[in-house]
């Protein structure tokens, strides 16, 4: 149980300090105004959106105006109370506290019938200068400042699985600790040049890709931020973007330590048609590490160059297709291929085909003259061991999977899962957001497919920088069996998750540059066999028998429980 002592400490910082719960617009690809703007371009009240979040402020400030003259009264207040919020200061500071709770209910534990419960509290100050700037072409935006917390509880553990929000994601290299309380420092900013149909920006930012406003397969904005330069161009025959990312290597041997180095490169481009009815997207993403290679700053297929430089570097290749067969209407599909066996797949041998690939699809809908704001709709699948990449360049860090500081960039799912999502943004008036979501999941943990001998070879020389937790960190070094096959969801152990969750954020006062916030929050989650994501393995081994020892201790540490979020937060900006 958490002492009065941290309570006190931490309610001092968050009162004392500037805060603010939310980033500026033009920094944060996950802000609420990205979920309205797609509804917006559905409606056609706008035209289309760039195809890389967040948007520069002069475009940003350009599509409120646009929708704040429209004859739709709801969503012209909803422009004009945006128009406020964001633009009605150039500086804002805030204060504010944070309280969030877990309760776990352990039903069953191995094969021996029994429960057991435990809690868990965290208290949060954090403390934020943002703003944005513009002046005809030129944009800036910056949110930055730290976070001060009880230490003894990761933050990550407040959140249902896989739903880990964007926002104090704690890399230890960002840390100071102190003897109650740590802080970790978050900056975020941008600069553009440019207008809506070409423009160019630089920051340290996230940054989202895609048509569901928080998941992506390829720029995941619940990432972590990265040093980048974006390049955005759109006529009115195609969309073209372009981004170079600095990201950090994750030390294998110890996953709070990073190192400079690696780099990620984007590219997009978006051909409409049929009156912009539908909209093909072919893009490709590079991760490459320990040397700078110019070639993939330009504009043509990252495929062709990895093949000529040796195919050394982890390139994924994906589609998306728009479709919208009525106003206020789409539907969305997109699919990254990590690799596969293309004569396998066409003889629809999945399973043969050995297809490292990550899948979604379903719609976005908004409403006409409702409260309901925006529903989506999505399933999203990736199969075993894509997004990972075994790195023999270096023996410390690995520089070519596909995350940031040990954050994967893609889903957030790991790799050997599937998920179906529904969630429901309601505004019965501007100031007030409640979102709900609904999620099921599957998820196997690969390594159990292995046979025996296979992880006694994999574990000959110890097992230092292994993971066999089924995670995108987790390698089996060439095995041919895990190469050779699909083996989607057919462990002998499933989890299974289920979560329902609401979110309620109320604006109780606004007066000019003024505001209370209050938000909040509440997840149910069921989760059957759960540690499925645990490591299977740890240690190096002599003998198929101590292999098949430590398999089925790991299997009977699964248990499943019950666990219940809470969050609740008030914040003062001025």
């Amino acid at each position: 149980m958490i002492s009065s002592k941290k309570i006190i400490f931490a309610f001092f910082i968050g009162i004392i300090l500037p805060l603010s719960v939310f980033s500026q617009v033009s920094v944060e690809p996950s802000d609420d105004f990205y979920s309205d703007a797609i509804g917006w371009e559905l409606k056609g009240y706008v035209k289309r959106l760039p195809q890389l979040r967040p948007f520069p402020v002069n475009v940003v400030y350009d599509v409120l105006k646009t929708v704040e003259s429209c004859d739709d009264n709801i969503e012209a207040k909803k422009a004009r109370y945006y128009l406020e919020r964001y633009f009605s200061n150039s500086c804002t500071v805030s204060a504010g506290v944070d309280f969030k709770a877990k309760y776990t209910q352990v039903e069953l534990t191995g094969n021996d019938a029994r429960e057991k419960y435990a809690d868990s509290h965290r208290i949060s100050g954090e403390t934020y200068v943002s703003g944005d700037f513009y002046k005809g072409l030129f944009g800036l935006s910056y949110n930055t400042g730290a976070i001060v917390f009880n230490d003894g509880n990761d933050y990550s553990s407040f959140y249902g699985k896989y739903m880990e929000p964007n926002r104090e994601l704690e890399i230890k290299n960002a840390f100071l600790d102190f003897k109650n309380v740590d802080c970790v420092f978050d900056v975020n900013g941008v600069v553009t040049f440019g207008n809506e149909n070409l423009y160019g920006s630089i920051g340290l930012n996230k940054t989202g890709f895609g048509r569901f406003p928080d998941s992506s397969l390829i720029m995941n904005p619940n990432g972590y931020q990265a040093l980048n330069a974006t390049i955005n161009w759109q006529n009115g025959f195609f969309d073209y973007s372009q981004y170079f990312g600095m990201i950090g290597a994750w030390n294998r041997f110890s996953q709070n330590e990073f190192a400079a180095g690696k780099f990620l490169s984007f590219h997009s481009l978006r051909v409409p048609f049929l009156d912009d009815r539908f909209a093909l997207s072919y893009f490709e993403s590079v991760v490459y590490g320990k040397s700078f290679q110019p070639s993939y700053l330009l504009p043509v297929p990252y495929v062709i160059i990895a093949n000529v430089a040796g195919y050394c570097e982890n390139v994924l290749a994906g589609v998306q297709i728009d479709w919208k067969p009525e106003n206020f209407f789409m539907l969305t599909a997109s699919a990254a291929f990590d690799d596969m066996k293309i004569k396998k797949l066409l003889k629809l041998k999945l399973n043969d085909a050995a297809i490292r690939s990550a899948f979604t699809f379903g719609f976005v809908y908004t409403p006409v003259d409702s409260m309901c704001n925006l529903i989506s709709f999505n399933y999203d699948l990736v199969t075993p061991y894509c997004y990972s990449y075994y790195d023999t360049s270096d023996g410390k860090y690995n520089y070519m999977d596909y995350t940031n500081c040990a954050v994967p960039m893609g889903l957030s799912l790991p790799p050997n899962s599937d998920r179906i999502s529904l969630k429901m943004n309601f505004k019965p008036i501007p100031n007030v957001h409640l979102t709900t979501q609904t999620t099921f999941i599957r998820h196997a943990n690969p390594y159990q497919s292995l046979e025996a001998e296979e992880v006694l070879s994999l574990y000959s020389n110890g097992s230092d920088g292994i993971y066999s937790d089924g995670t995108v960190k987790a390698n089996v070094n060439g095995l041919d069996s895990a190469l050779d096959v699909t083996d989607f969801l057919k462990q002998d152990t499933i989890m299974y998750v289920m979560q329902a969750a609401f979110n309620l954020d109320v604006d109780v006062f606004r007066k000019k540059n003024n505001s209370v916030i209050l938000n909040f929050g509440y997840t149910f989650e069921y989760v059957r066999n759960d540690g499925v994501d645990s490591p299977m393995y740890s240690e190096s081994y002599s003998n198929v028998e101590e292999v098949t020892a430590a398999r089925k201790d790991w299997e009977k540490r699964v248990s499943d429980l019950f666990n219940h979020y809470f969050a609740v937060s008030a914040k003062v900006f001025f």
